[in-house]
């Protein structure tokens, strides 16, 4: 479960950047259910370092993804306008 939370944590950063305005909802979704899993490793889990890593990486990632989504849908919005 800590592999797991490392790994949506990274693709949600990847997704978030490289994808924001496209794909930014989907780095937010992955973002979050990283979260959750790491939340719920660090209980159930020996190797609590990756866990934490995974919640960190899965927090970083689903405000990224968040804050380029928000902006990305801010700059269209302005342009139609």
């Amino acid at each position: 479960m800590p592999l797991a939370s490392l790994l949506l944590g990274i693709l949600a950063i990847v997704l978030g950047i490289a994808f924001g305005g496209v794909l930014g909802w989907l780095g937010i979704i992955f973002g979050i259910i990283g979260i959750i899993i790491g939340v719920l490793a660090r209980g159930r889990s020996a190797n609590d370092t990756l866990a934490i890593a995974g919640l960190i990486f899965s927090i970083i990632g689903s405000a990224l993804s968040l804050l380029f989504w928000i902006s990305c849908a801010a700059c269209l919005t302005c342009a139609v306008v």
